[in-house]
């Protein structure tokens, strides 16, 4: 199958598109849009295409100070409201531990109960089986005589 030459303005056509559509441009997504070309000729007109975005290089001294210090006062503001979100969950997080372990404890307590009271049934048990046992044998012997 014959590709049809792709053409610079095509790519720019593209590129803009995904970046109104908040996507980076690439080769691999660009191909899968067109659905053809070589990743050479895609990357060069994308190359030549991203020579023509502005640049911007800025230094810290250049911006501003009516611009970082309230983005910089919002950034903290946001920060200490979700450190504060983190704490007020670590606490109920921590209460629900604590139910969880005093539930264990309890249900531990309760096990150690049982298991003395069965100990305490099985020693009756055995006691009563002996007697039974006893009693068998004295009602043979009776029923000998």
């Amino acid at each position: 199958m014959k590709e049809s030459k792709i053409k610079y303005e095509d790519i720019k056509i593209i590129c803009e598109k995904l970046v109104a559509e908040g996507e980076k441009p690439t080769a691999g997504l660009i191909r899968n849009i067109l659905g053809y070309g070589s990743y050479t000729t895609i990357t060069d007109h994308l190359r030549r295409w991203n020579k023509t975005l502005p640049t911007i290089n800025l230094d810290r001294d250049e911006i501003a100070e009516e611009i970082i210090t309230p983005l910089k006062n919002l950034f903290q503001k946001k920060f200490d409201n979700c450190f504060r979100d983190y704490q007020f969950k670590i606490i109920e997080l921590n209460k629900q531990l604590n139910e969880t372990y005093d539930e264990k404890i309890q249900a531990e307590v309760l096990y150690e109960a049982q298991a003395v009271l069965i100990d305490k049934l099985s020693t009756e048990n055995i006691a009563l089986r002996s007697e039974i046992d006893l009693l068998k044998a004295k009602l043979t012997i009776l029923d000998d005589k």
